[in-house]
């Protein structure tokens, strides 16, 4: 029915077909959409931006975008949310354009927009008109006991009429099946589909439709389904040198795979049902997996990378590794990839990487995937604590910190404690922290591992800027510099976050013009290292420092820097730092609507990635504007959400804070 209603329908500029075979990110569909609009897009845009992009370019004219098989992202959380802020946006816009979606999960949130249709089935009318499109010949009568058959079923109808095109031509006329054995056969092929149509029927008629190929090319159709990306010769001839463009050509005039245009030439890809009926058929696709591997290894691109893209080809060897149940092998892959994963904030392809792993190696007792275990725990509670689920990273870093002890390894154990301080403090259970460094910091003295003791230092030092005793922050800050510095050119990137603890304890104390030098210094080597996201702290620490010293233009123009930053490394927490920033320099500027305008964005993603301690605190600056407003209502109710958040959290200071401002709005 969509493609009918997308072939017939007029009165749109241009139309485009996305095929959903699997998950898209959403930059990677926005990207497309805009240059099938003939827009240049810069390729490195964040999702924020691309959403503004893609609406504002789709309200220029009067498009239609249909999205087939959008369940697949639907599915992912994660991968929905852009999709869905941008389907809001383009909702709520006054653009021509229209969206139209099918998909087997129903969409939520959209009631006010759209219309829901649920299909059953082609009616017969409908469904006699695809087959007569299909070139199927024969009397309506004829035709209507086919299409009774499959009950209208739209995939079932394309999959019987191509093994009916096997049987009887290009051009078969349905009456000649309707003899006793070929009736039979037809109704057994598809008989069951009104239990259970996608797994008893489908897989009957897919059965049929694959035995009819040479069995070499049901070999290369069943071994091509280890791929998760599309692929296109290339990739096939590395499955089976002996493959052609005209192979993956007949299997997209059986219905076995997909195939659509690229720039230069043509990929081809499974449905996702499809795919699974051929990885079930297959009895051992090991070679393919291992054959795939050796295609990525070959095409994977060398440092320096920029984008996820340019490490597309470690994930899939990731991927062919994992579905080997190479697990070591798979987190040696992705482990080369963590440092830039991390400087370049992509947590979530973390998470999603390192917790099948820790999953799969749970109950294992060998020593060396225990220590792997281990490494891949560090990673998953460090990408955690960077979306801000505090809890989870406290539990990855206390597993692993346990892990590490079992092994006697007193390195990667000081590590771990470290990891866990900074866990700690992040959710503002500040003697934990205190205790964890220094469990670290004596560890690694015992060892005589400097790296390790400057870290244990670093973080102590900011333990104790929290606490206000900012002397011995200084001490700690300074300790932890020299032994990076000493350690050499390669730790500069470590070095940077000393000099920034240094400017953050030197503001504190009213020293702004040391505390500046300290923060440039920072920025320089950041700058020079190319580390994105130190670049935005640093610039972050400038803008403090000149707002701390009253210079609130010139703190504006840091923070914006920052948040540009943050905004194209993809950092939420950097972002959220930007955004309150921003909220600050323009409440002491008295321009409150401004630094509500902050604040709330800044709240937004707090909540969008669970962190509850940015909540609170962006809430209870939200109660301090709202009182300085007279908005009584607004301030109470802010001041409340504050107030239940640091009471979740045990942070009682902060706690009793609120229950004062509330106390005193009530006094009137």
């Amino acid at each position: 029915m969509a493609s009918k209603f997308y072939d017939e329908v007029t009165g749109f500029d241009n139309k485009f077909w996305v095929q959903f075979d699997q998950p898209y990110r959403f930059g990677r569909w926005g990207r497309w959409v805009l240059k099938q609009l003939r827009q240049e897009v810069d390729e490195n845009l964040p999702d924020e931006k691309l959403i503004i992009a893609l609406v504002n370019r789709l309200s220029q004219g009067c498009y239609l975008l249909l999205l087939d098989n959008l369940e697949t992202v639907l599915s992912d959380q994660e991968c929905w949310k852009p999709y869905s802020k941008c389907f809001q946006i383009l909702c709520d816009s006054s653009s021509d354009s229209r969206l139209l979606i099918t998909s087997r999960v129903k969409l939520e949130g959209f009631e006010w927009y759209s219309e829901n249709l649920d299909l059953k089935g082609l009616s017969i009318s409908a469904a006699i008109d695809l087959l007569k499109a299909m070139s199927v010949q024969g009397t309506n009568a004829d035709l209507q006991q086919f299409v009774t058959l499959t009950d209208g079923h739209p995939l079932l109808l394309k999959l019987a009429v191509g093994w009916l095109r096997r049987e009887k031509g290009k051009r078969p006329n349905v009456r000649f099946i309707f003899d006793r054995q070929d009736l039979n056969l037809l109704e057994d092929i598809v008989g069951h589909h009104r239990c259970d149509p996608e797994a008893a029927s489908v897989s009957k008629v897919l059965e049929q439709s694959v035995i009819q190929l040479p069995p070499s090319l049901q070999r290369l159709w069943q071994d091509l389904s280890v791929y998760r990306l599309p692929f296109g010769l290339r990739q096939a001839q590395a499955i089976q040198p002996e493959a052609t463009l005209e192979n993956l050509r007949e299997f997209v005039r059986c219905t076995l795979l997909q195939e659509q245009p690229t720039e230069d030439s043509w990929e081809f890809s499974f449905l996702p049902l499809l795919q699974t009926f051929a990885q079930q058929r297959a009895v051992d696709q090991s070679e393919a997996h291992r054959r795939a591997i050796n295609f990525y290894v070959e095409t994977a691109k060398p440092k320096p990378w920029q984008t996820l893209e340019d490490i597309a080809a470690y994930l899939e060897i990731f991927h062919h590794h994992y579905k080997l149940s190479e697990y070591r092998a798979a987190f040696k892959v992705i482990y080369g990839c963590n440092k830039f994963l991390y400087t370049r904030s992509y947590n979530l392809t973390r998470i999603e990487l390192y917790e099948p792993l820790v999953e799969k190696w749970k109950n294992s007792l060998d020593p060396k995937e225990r220590d792997d275990m281990a490494r891949a725990l560090t990673c998953l509670g460090n990408a955690n604590h960077a979306l801000g689920k505090y809890r989870r990273a406290i539990e990855c870093h206390q597993l692993c910190r346990d892990i590490f002890r079992e092994i006697y390894d007193q390195v990667g154990e000081s590590g771990a404690l470290t990891h866990l301080g900074n866990a700690y403090q992040a959710t503002g259970q500040l003697e934990q922290a205190i205790q964890s460094y220094q469990e670290a910091l004596t560890i690694a003295r015992n060892i005589g591992d400097s790296y390790a003791q400057a870290n244990a230092l670093g973080n102590m030092g900011n333990v104790y800027q929290a606490l206000k005793q900012y002397l011995q922050a200084i001490d700690c800050h300074q300790q932890s510099l020299e032994m990076k510095q000493q350690l050499g050119k390669q730790y500069e990137y470590d070095a940077g976050y000393s000099l920034g603890g240094l400017g953050n304890a030197y503001q504190a104390l009213g020293q702004y013009k040391q505390a500046i030098e300290y923060h440039q210094r920072w920025l320089e080597i950041a700058r020079e290292i190319g580390d994105r996201r130190g670049e935005s702290y640093s610039t972050g620490g400038l803008a403090n420092a000149f707002q701390a010293s009253g210079q609130y233009e010139q703190a504006i123009r840091y923070r914006k820097q920052a948040l540009q930053l943050a905004i194209e490394v993809g950092d939420l927490q950097g972002k959220i730092y930007a955004l309150v920033g921003l909220g600050d320099a323009y409440q002491s500027l008295e321009a409150y609507q401004q630094a509500i305008d902050f604040l709330q964005q800044a709240l937004e993603i707090t909540r969008e990635i669970e962190d509850p301690l940015g909540q609170a605190n962006t809430w209870l600056k939200l109660g301090m504007i709202f009182t300085k407003l007279q908005r009584i209502n607004d301030a109470l109710a802010a001041y409340t959400h504050a107030h239940v958040l640091f009471q979740t959290m045990g942070l009682q200071k902060e706690e009793r804070e609120c229950e004062e401002a509330l106390e005193k709005m009530q006094a009137g």
